[in-house]
């Protein structure tokens, strides 16, 4: 036992689950888009600031995620368990991003309705 009363193989677990996540957001930016509001590709950044939809551009995004592109790239090569953990997730985070974009959209739509239906 240790931190928590939580035993070592459930800590475990819980870290290499949070990896898995973590890598598999790293390895596909259009989620991290629809997740984080952070546009990696092209160095944007979305922000609600006092109400008010900002997109804020910041250079340094860039290459600090190709940083970790090639950083998740190279611990995949040497850990099975994280590539095993991708591709068994996989369909369950891609559905989860559908499902929070579904969400963020239906959200947008209901508040720039102005009538009933819309109009």
């Amino acid at each position: 036992m240790g931190h928590d009363n939580v035993p070592r193989a459930e800590r475990a677990f819980r870290r290499k689950c949070l990896e898995v996540w973590c890598a598999w957001l790293v390895l596909n930016p259009d989620a991290m888009k629809v997740f984080a509001q952070v546009d990696v590709l092209n160095g944007l950044i979305h922000r609600l600031i006092e109400g008010v939809d900002v997109c804020e551009y910041d250079p340094a995004l860039v290459p600090a995620y190709a940083e970790l592109l090639a950083r998740v790239t190279t611990v995949l090569r040497f850990d099975r368990r994280l590539r095993e953990g991708l591709t068994v997730c996989d369909p369950m985070f891609r559905e989860a991003i559908c499902q929070r974009q579904l969400r963020q959209t239906t959200s947008a739509l209901s508040e720039n309705a102005v009538g009933p239906m819309g109009s």
